[in-house]
């Protein structure tokens, strides 16, 4: 059944009238906080108590935890110093200057992160900054919650005795998603190079991550059926450690329907399972539209992923097929392009080396991560041959790093562009549209 025109600028238009009514209700339906919700007592100096309700976010000087009050509803962002450290569970006795989140403009001006937005996606109308805080006792959390929470920390403490740093965080945000702190000299490097996504286990590159581990298992002959349920199963695994944070059940969403779409091959089922995922995802939280940068990224590199892979491939053809290098690239290209337009509105940087930087550092990920779980398991069997292991691991990540350093040297590597209407992003992904319309038709008629 050929995938009409019309269908596909259905789809569109629906998307794009979405978004608009979106906005409205949101910007035009301000949440009314009655004296039973914690941000009723924004602007005041307050006593609560309340239980950490989600891993905390460790950064090089601060730590940031949400708090679950005992006697209100709703959720407060608390600001914290570095030390001492909490975990996801605790209930401790805070006293707090409650503010509302505002946007936050950059020090050049103009660009503005509607970071009051970005809270009240997850339900975040309240923050606190460096209060008071007493610790009164642990394991108030959801009990599997905590224990996938404590396998991923113990798994990262292990990771710790086999590797150093800067290489044990950089494995770290690849692996489990762990927010532990990376030099800010070498964050600006990937920041520069276009590769920060790499450095976490986010939306993004999660989806990009899923085609990668197919062709993996691919290239060890593993047969085309299951290689698809490994690949399934190695994400679902991830989405689990990394304590099934709702970002990282999303992109996991998201990569599972990029291998649904390489193993049948049928983009007309894939476009109703698209739309479907997003509609589904959108009905429980509708605010990921507008203000959720994961899901944004995610959903356009999936569209990548599934729609300009088969037609950028033919561009690649000089490269070898070893190794499933072609594969990997082409992937990695797809999902680059059909996101660069997003990231230059969002982030206002333009990465000139960006597509170059991902091509070399994307198609290894997998075999870092491979490798990395493997030597961390080896650890709790023989802690030395986990070590001997590492090694090949700390090449790996040698190398993506000596390319994010080399590539970043470049005088011309980025620009920061000033703030750009939504209008761009718009007629960017207009054309987009209407491009792959255009080889859609192209690869129908020369069937």
């Amino acid at each position: 059944m050929a995938v009409s025109k019309s269908k596909i600028f259905f789809y569109a238009c629906l998307i794009f009238i979405g978004a608009v009514l979106i906005y409205t209700y949101f910007d035009c339906n301000k949440p009314k906080f009655t004296p039973r919700h914690i941000s009723y007592y924004n602007s005041s100096d307050i006593e609560i108590t309340g239980v950490i309700a989600d891993e905390p976010d460790v950064r090089e000087d601060h730590e940031k935890i949400i708090i679950k009050p005992d006697d209100y509803d709703g959720l407060v962002l608390v600001k914290k110093y570095l030390y001492p450290h909490f975990k996801y569970g605790d209930r401790l006795a805070l006293r707090c200057d409650l503010k509302s989140p505002e946007p936050i403009q950059s020090e050049e001006g103009g660009r503005v992160f509607y970071y009051d937005k970005f809270l009240a996606k997850d339900g975040i109308y309240s923050s606190c900054y460096y209060p008071n805080i007493e610790y009164i006792s642990s394991g108030h959390g959801h009990a599997i919650k905590s224990a996938l929470l404590n396998i991923k920390h113990n798994f990262i403490n292990q990771e710790q005795q086999i590797i150093n740093d800067p290489y044990a965080s950089f494995l770290g945000g690849l692996i489990w998603g762990a927010k532990k702190s990376i030099p800010g000299d070498l964050m600006e490097k990937f920041n520069i190079t276009g590769t920060t996504h790499i450095v976490a286990l986010s939306g993004y590159n999660i989806t990009i991550i899923a085609v990668l581990i197919m062709n993996m298992c691919r290239l060890m002959w593993i047969p085309r059926r299951y290689s698809f349920w490994i690949s399934v199963v190695v994400i679902a695994f991830f989405v689990f450690i990394t304590g099934a944070q709702a970002s990282i059940v999303r992109a996991g969403i998201m990569g599972i329907m990029v291998l649904i779409s390489r193993q049948t091959g049928r983009l007309s089922s894939m476009r109703n399972l698209l739309a479907f995922s997003a509609v589904v995802m959108l009905a429980i939280n509708p605010m990921l539209l507008l203000y959720d940068a994961g899901f944004q990224l995610s959903f356009l590199a999936t569209i990548g992923l599934v729609y300009l892979s088969p037609w950028l491939k033919k561009f690649f053809m000089w490269l070898p097929q070893s190794f499933e290098l072609r594969e990997n690239v082409v992937a990695t290209v797809s999902a680059t392009l059909i996101t660069l337009p997003l990231i230059i509105y969002q982030f206002g940087r333009l990465s000139v080396v960006a597509v170059v930087a991902n091509m070399l550092i994307l198609p290894l990920i997998p075999w870092a991560m491979g490798f990395g779980f493997m030597a961390i398991i080896l650890s709790y069997l023989w802690l030395p041959l986990a070590q001997a292991f590492s090694g090949i691991v700390w090449l790996v990540l040698q190398y993506i790093i000596w390319v994010v350093d080399s590539f970043s040297k470049f005088s011309f590597a980025a620009y920061d562009i000033p703030p750009i209407s939504w209008v761009f992003l718009f007629l960017s992904y207009s054309l987009f549209f209407l491009f792959i319309i255009f080889i859609n038709k192209n690869a129908k008629q020369t069937v």
